[in-house]
């Protein structure tokens, strides 16, 4: 104890009196810096200064694009870039199930993007309890436009929300796992007696894949195989082994010995990859030519009955 005051009293007078003053500077700093976060909060966050003049609406597509775009725009507007209100941009899209989610980010001054997160339809599901557009998950969606969709028959009655399982199920893999250049193609997918999964083109030939086992590779396969001069003209593709793919229902005359795919005829010569067509003979929109002109068709003279694998 003697030693602290003796410590204490050696200490210069001055030294002792400078610390209530920094003691009171601190406070003041502190209640400036309160006094000006407070000012921001309330006021200049939604200030003209940093109210959104302008608003950037994107990953928004389909027949209600206009629609969700002009509710987003109404919405931003009414926001300031320094508090962007997620939950209002929500609302106000909330009559539009296609939109899965959004996300906003404002930039100082006055500019605000909302990227949107879509799920639209890929289908149109028609069953005995009516006719639903589906997105490629399965979720069903209500009062979307249905404009030009591929149609899927099945017979079992559909939940309320989404399909995770059956028949109806399988038909939508059907359909969203095909190549965007097909997709926008297929007039409708259903199950046949005897073959299995089969997908109707708009123009060409019906795509029977039998069972829902590697739909991609059969789609890659029914890619090639439309590729091909040879298959011009086909009735069907058989698809269900994606190595050897066989185009049916063509006249005798046009049959040519060809081999499975990606594979030449033994003792054959080499023929250039041919152009890319359609079975109707028109070129596939968006469809690489090159990737899919490798692989030639087994060609049937005429359709035979299939049997499930």
């Amino acid at each position: 104890m003697k030693t602290a005051a003796v410590a204490k009293r050696s200490l210069p007078r001055s030294a002792l009196a400078l610390a209530p003053v920094w003691r009171r500077r601190l406070t003041l700093v502190l209640a400036v810096l309160i006094a000006l976060a407070s000012a921001y909060w309330f006021w200049f966050r939604d200030s003209s200064f940093a109210r959104v003049h302008d608003v950037y609406v994107t990953g928004v597509d389909g027949p209600q694009a206009r629609a969700i775009r002009a509710a987003l725009e109404e919405a931003g507007l009414d926001m300031s870039t320094l508090h962007v209100r997620a939950d209002d941009l929500r609302s106000a899209v909330a009559d539009y199930p296609v939109v899965r989610s959004i996300s906003a980010e404002g930039r100082f001054p006055h500019k605000l993007t909302i990227d949107v997160d879509l799920n639209l339809p890929v289908a149109v599901l028609r069953t005995p309890s009516g006719r639903r557009p589906v997105a490629a998950d399965g979720l069903l969606l209500s009062d979307v436009p249905i404009t030009n969709l591929p149609v899927l028959t099945a017979k079992a009655m559909l939940p309320e929300k989404r399909i995770t399982n059956g028949r109806a199920f399988d038909l939508v893999r059907v359909v969203a796992l095909a190549p965007e250049p097909l997709r926008t193609r297929i007039k409708s997918v259903s199950f046949r007696a005897g073959v299995g999964l089969v997908a109707q083109l708009r123009t060409g030939p019906e795509l029977r894949f039998g069972d829902t086992t590697r739909l991609p590779a059969k789609w890659t396969a029914a890619a090639r195989v439309l590729a091909a001069a040879a298959a011009r003209g086909a009735s069907y593709l058989d698809l269900r082994l994606p190595e050897r793919p066989a185009a049916g229902g063509l006249p005798t005359t046009s049959v040519l010995p060809l081999a499975p795919a990606g594979e030449a005829a033994a003792g054959a010569a080499a023929t250039p990859a041919p152009t890319a067509t359609t079975a109707a003979g028109s070129t596939p929109s968006g469809t690489p030519t090159g990737a899919l002109a490798n692989a030639q068709p087994q060609v049937q003279t005429s359709p035979q009955p299939l049997t499930q694998p």
